[in-house]
């Protein structure tokens, strides 16, 4: 009885026992890390056969004390020991254990889980293939119009070409209008000095004309009264002969 009573008390210990909050926290945590409960029920039942065994021991080696020397061997505490070596034990093995073994378990003991994964899988690969063929059309898109942009600007650039060879045909049509303008202009002011000279020398002749016709009036009134006195003297001649040839 007293036996029982101190392995009771120290399996009461709260570093023996596992709280009921670290309980749900382990089993909400990822089916991916933890092992199955299965496995934990197992070692459990391993360690409690271990401790049971130990205890056996215990209380055999401490019957034979009693009945050997007076001293009390304190079972509870060698049984708290031996719990506690077994805790870290399986922890031990629990870091030991491999994760693909862990999901392997996980796998098999959680079909759930696993009917889960493969819904979440099968999701994350249509997000996936959606993703990749908005961004293949996106690209395609981006690619048109791209294409768009490069004929536009190898369009607008043949059309700047063309009005640039435009504009220099029309300069150089514009510069030989000036070229003839200029040399009209300068016809023209020639012209006008030579119509200003032939003027000038009409002006003259007109005046020399006038000239003439005064000399030529003159002289055709000088010839009149030559002429005059001419046929005067010879009527007084043919006169004079007359008379004399009539004495």
């Amino acid at each position: 009885m007293l036996l029982s009573s101190r392995q009771e008390t120290a399996e009461d210990q709260p570093f023996f026992k596992i709280s009921s909050h670290n309980k749900s926290v382990n089993q909400h945590q990822g089916f991916f890390l933890l092992p199955s409960q299965s496995q934990t029920a197992k070692e459990t039942g391993k360690s409690t056969s271990a401790v049971s065994m130990f205890q056996e021991s215990t209380s055999s080696v401490s019957h034979q004390g009693r009945q050997n020397s007076p001293f009390q061997i304190p079972v509870s505490t060698t049984a708290a020991q031996c719990t506690f070596q077994t805790q870290q034990a399986r922890q031990r093995q629990t870091q030991h254990i491999n994760p693909k073994d862990k999901v392997e378990e996980a796998v098999t003991h959680n079909p759930e889980k696993l009917t889960s994964l493969h819904s979440r899988l099968h999701q994350e690969a249509d997000k996936i293939r959606r993703w990749k063929v908005e961004t293949e059309i996106e690209l395609k898109q981006q690619e048109q119009k791209l294409r768009d942009s490069l004929q536009t600007v190898e369009s607008q650039r043949k059309s700047l070409l063309e009005l640039q060879l435009q504009n220099e045909t029309l300069s150089g049509k514009l510069q030989e209008e000036i070229d003839g303008r200029a040399e009209l202009e300068e016809k023209i002011e020639s012209t006008r000095d030579m119509c200003s000279l032939v003027k000038d020398y009409s002006v003259k002749l007109e005046e020399k004309l006038a000239l003439c016709e005064k000399d030529r009036d003159d002289i055709q009134e000088v010839q009149k009264k030559q002429q005059e006195d001419l046929l005067v003297r010879i009527e007084f001649k043919s006169f004079k002969s007359q008379i004399l040839n009539t004495d």
